[in-house]
């Protein structure tokens, strides 16, 4: 009898044991939204499981299934008001209707503000006409702030706005790139945001070199973009602005009423913003750090894989990390 109530003991020792290994297990069942664009115009391939192939640490990932998102992502455009942006207040209010003209009606769109500290104009909505008066008084900006700008840490708290993020809602940053004064960087950012499942894409206006001067961070800043978006699995797209943006406006059609190259690539990145696969994949093994992987066409040969884009977050985070 004490024999078989030692057992016992022993049996619920061990499963007290085994109890927090078996919480602490890492989880390999991942959801990732990805989109595909095409880089000639061509038609892109509808995405299948047995399209794409993944590797992670020299290891296949298996994809478990691929369908389109059928719940439109929310958006909120994040618009640089910095000294750095003085004069371009109409280029970013331009650069936003234009993006905002060519989302669909159903998709919550909100706005916020930022140089030192974010501030955060409207939630999102799908009164896109709330939206636009924002934007109007925003191109009527006289005065912009000096000094600090904060950019990694307004996109970082910009996250906040959307409540509880759901996959593939999209932050849409207005910018020319420049921070000096974030208590975080474009990397830890891009992570955090790539656990969320949400996506950043950027729209980075570039004032030419030798026109004014730039400091060191606006110098350095859009590289880090090209990055930082992939991290999250959005993108960068780099918009040369004159010496003069004031008497310069960001069209969609040129004189002869022909899409512009900001029209097209605008409309590309929109395009990956709405159109986005929710795709289920199976790790090999856990994670005990961020650390990224790759994912690819797999029917597809060289030639024929560099007319196509895929964008997904290229980095995987520890599960409840954030």
């Amino acid at each position: 009898m004490i024999r078989g109530i030692t057992l016992v003991l022993l049996f619920f020792f061990a499963a007290a044991l085994a109890a927090p290994a078996q919480q602490a297990a890492p989880c390999l069942e991942r959801t990732i939204p990805v989109s595909v664009a095409s880089n000639d115009g061509s038609p892109t391939p509808e995405l299948t499981a047995a399209v794409l192939k993944g590797m992670y640490d020299k290891k296949p990932v298996m994809v478990k299934s691929v369908e389109m998102e059928k719940i439109p992502p929310r958006v909120i455009f994040l618009v640089d008001t910095s000294g750095s942006m003085q004069g371009n207040g109409g280029l970013s209010a331009d650069a936003a209707e234009d993006v905002l003209s060519q989302l669909p009606g159903n998709v919550e769109v909100g706005l916020a503000l930022f140089s030192a500290e974010l501030h955060p104009m409207l939630t999102p909505t799908k009164d896109h006409t709330r939206l636009i008066d924002r934007l109007d008084a925003v191109s009527r900006l006289s005065r912009f702030d000096k000094g600090h700008t904060a950019l990694w840490a307004a996109v970082r708290d910009s996250l906040k706005m959307f409540g509880s993020p759901r996959l593939g809602d999209s932050i849409y940053l207005i910018s020319d790139g420049a921070d000096n004064s974030s208590n975080t960087n474009a990397s830890e950012v891009g992570g955090f945001l790539a656990s969320s499942g949400v996506r950043l894409f950027a729209f980075i206006l570039e004032h030419p070199f030798g026109i004014r001067s730039r400091t060191p961070e606006e110098l350095v800043g859009p590289d880090l973009f090209r990055g930082a978006t992939r991290l999250s699995g959005g993108t960068t797209f780099f918009v040369p602005v004159p010496d003069q943006p004031y008497k310069y406006r960001i069209d969609l059609a040129d004189k002869n009423g022909k899409p512009t190259q900001i029209a097209q690539g605008i409309q590309k990145q929109v395009g990956q913003m709405v159109g986005f696969y929710r795709v289920e994949i199976t790790l090999p093994q856990g994670l005990k750090k961020p650390k990224s992987w790759k994912l690819d066409f797999a029917s597809l040969d060289k030639l024929q894989q560099d007319r196509f884009e895929l964008s997904y977050p290229t980095l995987l985070t520890p599960c409840g990390q954030s």
